[in-house]
């Protein structure tokens, strides 16, 4: 019996990029899919080509043309993130008419997720893989090598439109076992430019219950049950392959690292000892932990202490720097929020990190629709007790009100009992949220004046942030120290700015005139710190463009 021969066909692989939202780094995705390619298709995958438009700051569309001309693709993945819907509406008629009509093009990411059936009908012949992309996009590769016409009715979690009707597969969450280990011969553009690097070793969330949390992308139901890690032996592999390329840092994009129960985080640093043995040199690691994976309350103390040894543990096998989503320090705001912890079990995990000396980024969402005074109050008093200033990753952040939501579900309750419309049933597909108003009047002023502060110096504040987030890594290199003390001497202004506003002698919070000076007199300050800091690069990574936007925003704070 003769053996069946299929076809050779060429895969390429997009992230887009959103300048309002200038990430440095890898799109993991495409690492994950690529290993997913080259696992299935073996000798039939033609072509793989990747063009990461995130890890080279980009979004140039005819740099992706460019890019199609020459990979001429049989199926084009296309990963669409935050700031990039308006993008793909746009250009989409550009790539299909470079690709033609028997590509497949697919869409993927968390806007395709939540919005499928928007694009499905605005953009003709396209499918769109909801979730967690591999097994879906797998079978449609398989599909393709066949020569079989596309057919995703047997697919889990794609949406497509099929004789004008929209049609939807069931989702169902991929096994994490049977993941294949990522591609990653694409990344020395990412290594080049300074960028992170990421790695999985678990997806899901072990708390899944805070309320303003977009659930539903690596999970489906958005439950603690479907929390899950993959096996000790991809990471493994990962790690060695990123070792062998000259990678000494990479970032867990992990949401929740060490989980809920002490199984789980003598599970990690168990398998992260034994990796770092085998591994030609050591890798330096940052990664996200929940507060409440640090200390409760509830904790007897003979948990607490070996919590606190497997951070040590963790710190001696390359521990970096933890996420560390707080968000808030007034108790009635994170009930509000649905977190795991208290605001004093939140302080004792900073206590923690810092007598152990890791080095930690501050999660913040300082205002929501029902935010009070009082709140903003407690939470200034709870960031100078806890010297927290340098470590928030935005002060003034406001809650992403989402579809779908926990937080939403009991704003339309209030509605209801108010008789007041508290937000815009209008999404924004940019950003997959809804605008809304501020209940308490004082806290509109507020927000109010710290939007001013936020178009006045967001230009030096979000790319510097995340030019300085990777550590030494970073395309700053050893010059980190100083971006961090810049960013500090920012943010110290913002929060004395703030202070300020909070302590007016009356309910009136339009009277800011001090507080706008002590902000901006810090941003120019900085400003002439900047320019010097990057005229200390090297010419290569002065010519990165978050860098050199970087600046030129510097220079235009200056000159004004």
């Amino acid at each position: 019996m003769s053996q069946i021969r299929y076809a050779k066909i060429r895969v390429s692989l997009i992230a887009l990029y959103s300048s309002r939202y200038p990430a440095i780094g890898e799109t993991h995705a495409l690492s994950v899919l690529g290993g997913v390619a080259k696992a299935c298709l073996g000798e039939n995958l033609e072509q793989l080509d990747i063009f990461d438009m995130v890890s080279v700051s980009q979004g140039n569309c005819d740099l992706l043309i460019d890019f199609l001309e020459n990979s001429r693709p049989d199926i084009l993945g296309i990963s669409v993130g935050y700031g990039t819907f308006s993008f793909i509406l746009k250009e989409y008629e550009r790539i299909r008419a470079k690709v033609g009509d028997n590509c497949w093009i697919v869409l993927g990411g968390p806007l395709p997720t939540k919005m499928a059936s928007d694009l499905v009908q605005k953009l003709p012949n396209i499918y769109v893989i909801t979730g967690e992309g591999e097994y879906a996009f797998k079978e449609l590769l398989l599909q393709r090598i066949k020569g079989l016409s596309l057919d995703p009715s047997n697919i889990p979690g794609i949406v497509y439109l099929r004789k004008n009707q929209i049609s939807k597969t069931d989702r169902h969450l991929i096994d994490l076992d049977l993941s294949p280990n990522p591609y990653r011969k694409h990344i020395q553009s990412v290594l080049d430019g300074g960028g992170q690097i990421f790695c999985e070793l678990s997806r899901g969330c072990s708390w899944s219950k805070c309320r303003f949390c977009l659930r539903g992308l690596t999970d489906f139901k958005g439950t603690r049950e479907e929390y899950r890690r993959f096996p000790s032996n991809r990471l493994r592999d990962d790690l060695h392959s990123l070792s062998l390329l000259g990678v000494h840092n990479i970032t867990f994009a992990d949401e929740d690292f060490l989980g809920a129960d002490i199984k789980d985080a003598r599970s990690v640093v168990e398998i992260i000892e034994e990796i770092q043995k085998e591994l030609p040199h050591p890798m330096n690691f940052d990664t996200s932990i929940m507060p409440s994976s640090i200390f409760t309350k509830s904790m007897s103390i003979s948990e607490t202490e070996e919590r606190q040894s497997i951070l040590r543990r963790l710190k001696e096998c390359g521990l970096r720097k933890v996420f560390l989503g707080i968000e808030s320090g007034a108790d009635s705001q994170l009930q509000r929020y649905g977190k795991a912890h208290t605001a004093i079990e939140a302080a004792q995990a900073i206590a923690t990190l810092r007598k152990i000396s890791i080095h930690f980024e501050i999660g913040w969402i300082m205002f929501d629709p029902l935010s009070t005074v009082e709140e903003l109050i407690l939470n200034t008093q709870f960031i100078k007790d806890n010297n927290l200033v340098p470590s928030i990753s935005y002060m003034f952040s406001e809650l992403r009100l989402q579809p779908g939501t926990g937080y939403i579900k009991a704003l339309n309750k209030i509605e209801k009992d108010v008789n007041f419309k508290i937000y815009n049933r209008k999404i924004d597909p940019d950003t997959l949220s809804f605008k809304y108003k501020f209940i308490n009047q004082g806290v509109d002023q507020i927000v109010s004046e710290t939007h001013i502060w936020r178009d006045k110096i967001g230009s030096l504040h979000y790319p510097l942030k995340n030019l300085s987030r990777f550590g030494k890594g970073s395309v700053l290199g050893e010059n980190i120290n100083i971006a961090w003390e810049i960013l500090s001497d920012i943010r110290f202004g913002l929060f004395q700015g703030f202070e300020s506003l909070l302590t007016t002698n009356d309910s009136d919070y339009t009277v800011k005139n001090d507080s706008r000076t002590m902000v901006l007199d810090s941003a120019r300050a900085a400003s002439n710190k900047i320019i010097q800091l990057i005229c200390q690069l090297h010419e290569k990574s002065q010519r990165q463009p978050v860098v050199r936007s970087l600046k030129e925003a510097a220079s235009k704070f200056c000159n004004n």
